[in-house]
């Protein structure tokens, strides 16, 4: 279940992306359109500043959000399972070291 809300949330930012370039190339709305028809076209660098920092922070929160989503959901399936992996962990790790 958390493997198939990241890759839901790596689809939402595909989307976005792809939104963003569809409307910088082919003019069709959309902040891409924005950044490329005023930013660039007209030399006004704070809007194409402003409209990528929008992208660049739903990109972002997305990610986050997705994440977080995941581990809560990961949480509550394993369990409080976190220290038992850990110290089987470090005690293999002492018994590969004094096989060797």
């Amino acid at each position: 279940m958390p493997s198939l809300i990241l890759g839901i949330t790596l689809t939402i930012i595909n989307l976005v992306g792809y939104s963003a370039m569809a409307g910088a190339i082919g003019g069709g709305g959309g902040l891409g359109d924005l950044a490329i028809r005023f930013g660039l076209y007209r030399f006004q660098t704070d809007i194409m500043i402003v409209s990528v920092i929008i992208i660049i922070l739903l990109v972002q929160s997305i990610q986050y959000l997705g994440n977080k989503l995941s581990n809560v959901i990961n949480k509550k399936i394993r369990g409080n399972n976190i220290e038992k992996v850990h110290f089987n962990f470090i005690n293999y790790c002492i018994i590969f070291y004094h096989i060797n």
